[in-house]
């Protein structure tokens, strides 16, 4: 379906083609005006049109080359059902391409007004074209009517008043790159009305890119999506940034975090509803997926790009990298001892690790979290791991968690005392470990040691 129009398969001079009618009769203007607008383009950026037919009746014609591959919006998503479609080229350029149809249109001074992927069209040997200008409009014209397009794609002006100009093709492109980016429909984590969108929208709303967009890219779409037309880049600035970029490798985020290929990832068993066991390359690594609601992806990606930092730090489970896509997922290091829930219910001869020596360790790892400012906030036995050697290791700090230092404080003390529990020596025998956990689980949380007097303490415990 065309907008205005119904699109059907046709024989024309021996060739397949698309045969566009009408749907009304009232909508004869708009058939007039798309074949202004079709007219005026000689552009191997735009569908072309190749005949007309039936003028004189009711339900005239657009005869256009047929498109093998479909529309965009097709094609993105199969590419997120990993299914096979026609087209091969890199969304960015796909997104290169659809810039210069922008570019094309308003040097001829014309709008198209409703730039979508359903209205980008792909066919063989990678060709990308624009089509249905059934609402496009010259610009400068005074009686720009409220048929503007589609919601999603809006530009907050064309939502608000009738003077607007090709910048509302720019915004739409910026709408349109996230799609590429991410393959989900524009704010396709939560539903709401038009009116609703249209608040949220003039409020500073906008679609979410990934974790694994490139910061040129992202910032690109954002100046496109800007609220104050004037601050958005013209066609051509954003056709010539995108063509600079055409050919970057996309080897990490915006933070540094290694970008790897899902071809490169074997999935062997689900582990959990977030979690897969998997290999990468010969190697065994835990995939966790991230949902792709968050309201704020760069800020995740900053708190991943402090993760990656902390590479060095033993406590920590090792983040590999992020395999892309709409719904990330983050490439962990397999820990081949299992988690400390399932370590303490084995029987105690087959522990190699003291309690003295699994709470050093925590308090190590916890460490290494607070000292950039971040907090864990979900800390329990199936979140601590180990080595098959005995090395603890803390996993599971994710983005969004609420929760202090002291919380996160009170949390380990209640480690410790399932730790101290499991083992045949009481705490009544062990005064250090007594002490800590009764601090640690204060009521008061300023009265809750840090976790550099928590290592202060046990390790001169050890040493003794």
């Amino acid at each position: 379906m065309g907008a205005h129009g119904t699109v059907y398969h046709g024989l024309y001079k021996n060739d397949v083609v698309a045969v566009k009618c009408l749907d009304q009769v009232e909508d004869l203007t708009t058939f007039h005006r798309e074949v202004s607008a079709m007219f005026k383009l000689q552009s191997q950026h735009t569908v072309q049109l190749l005949a007309m037919a039936d003028l004189d009746t009711n339900q005239p014609k657009i005869i256009m080359p047929y498109m093998v591959h479909g529309d965009l919006r097709t094609h993105l998503d199969k590419r997120r059902a990993n299914e096979r479609t026609g087209c091969t080229l890199p969304h960015q350029a796909i997104a290169v391409a659809v810039a210069a149809a922008l570019v094309d249109l308003h040097k001829c001074n014309v709008i198209h007004r409703d730039l979508k992927p359903q209205n980008v069209l792909l066919s063989t040997d990678n060709l990308v074209q624009v089509a249905d200008f059934g609402i496009a409009r010259e610009n400068g014209l005074r009686s720009k009517t409220a048929e503007v397009g589609t919601p999603l794609y809006m530009a907050p002006e064309a939502f608000a008043t009738s003077h607007y100009g090709t910048e509302v093709d720019v915004y739409a492109l910026g709408v349109l790159l996230t799609e590429l980016d991410t393959t989900l429909r524009p704010y396709s984590e939560d539903c709401v009305n038009e009116y609703a969108l249209f608040m949220q929208v003039s409020n500073g709303r906008r679609p979410l890119l990934s974790l694994t967009c490139p910061l040129w890219y992202y910032e690109l779409a954002h100046k496109c999506m800007a609220a104050d037309p004037i601050d958005r880049p013209t066609a051509a600035q954003v056709h010539k940034c995108l063509s600079q970029h055409a050919n970057d490798p996309h080897t990490t985020t915006t933070s540094g975090v290694p970008v790897i290929a899902g071809t490169d990832v074997t999935f062997v068993r689900r582990l959990s509803p977030s979690t897969e066991l998997a290999l990468y390359g010969s190697d065994p690594v835990v995939l966790q997926t991230v949902a792709p609601t968050l309201a704020d992806a760069r800020a995740y990606e900053r708190y991943l790009g402090n993760l990656f930092t902390l590479d060095a730090q033993p406590h920590l489970v090792r983040l590999v990298g992020v395999v892309g896509g709409a719904s990330s997922k983050l490439v962990l290091e397999f820990l081949d001892g299992g988690d400390l829930l399932t370590y303490l219910e084995q029987p105690e001869p087959r522990r190699r690790v003291s309690k003295l020596n699994l709470a050093i360790g925590m308090t190590h790892g916890l460490h290494a979290l607070h000292a950039q400012g971040m907090v864990h906030g979900h800390l329990k036995a199936k979140h601590v791991y180990l080595t098959a050697s005995g090395d603890v290791k803390l996993a599971s700090f994710k983005f969004g968690h609420t929760g202090t230092f002291s919380g996160d404080i009170f949390a380990l003390g209640n480690l410790f005392a399932r730790v101290d529990a499991a083992y045949a020596q009481p705490s009544t025998h062990d005064p250090v470990l007594a002490f800590i956990i009764q601090r640690c689980c204060a009521d008061e949380p300023a009265a809750r040691p840090s976790t550099t007097d928590l290592l202060a303490c046990l390790e001169s415990a050890s040493v003794a």
